[in-house]
């Protein structure tokens, strides 16, 4: 399978139509929970004061359903390769929601894109100053990126927790 790239390309691959906008039910009918190979925690905000005053163990991580072997293929290598403790924390997969800054969709409103541990990860922290910018945080990385997935340490403003299935959206 071939990671998408382009905004029309991602729409067709996901199969996003302007309709499930307004009826998110049936969108969300599209996602899956994958359950990860170890434990998992997930940060979430509470209190809206910030990620670090709430975790919880989670079932697994919400994606689109088409990622669903994807994902767990990825998951299963980083375990096997002692890397989990890396991503053994995550602050969600499928959230409706816009690009920071935009009216565009993000990528997590496709399910298509997960954030790894925030607290460790944070946005808009350079790389080097983050776990997944680390060398042997960089193996998770290139586990993903040998899949097609895309890493936001790669991107201009910084998203050092996220990955995600396709580009150019």
């Amino acid at each position: 399978m071939e990671a998408p790239f382009g905004e029309e390309a991602i729409k067709q691959f996901y199969g996003w139509e302007p309709r499930f906008a307004t009826k998110l039910e049936l969108w969300a009918a599209h996602m899956v929970v994958v359950p990860p190979p170890a434990g998992c925690t997930f940060y979430y905000d509470a209190n809206a004061n910030g990620i670090e005053d709430a975790h919880e163990r989670a079932r697994g991580i919400r994606v689109h359903a088409v990622l669903e072997q994807e994902v767990r293929v990825c998951f299963q290598l980083i375990a096997d390769a002692g890397l989990w403790h890396f991503v053994n924390s995550e602050a969600g997969g499928y959230n409706f929601r816009q690009q920071r800054g935009s009216d565009k969709l993000s990528m997590h409103s496709l399910g298509a894109a997960i954030d790894f541990d925030p607290l460790r990860n944070p946005f808009k922290a350079p790389p080097e100053r983050t776990a997944l910018g680390t060398e042997p945080g960089m193996g998770v990385v290139r586990i993903f990126e040998a899949r097609g997935w895309t890493w936001g340490g790669r991107w201009g403003r910084w998203d050092c927790m996220h990955v995600q299935y396709g580009g150019g959206f």
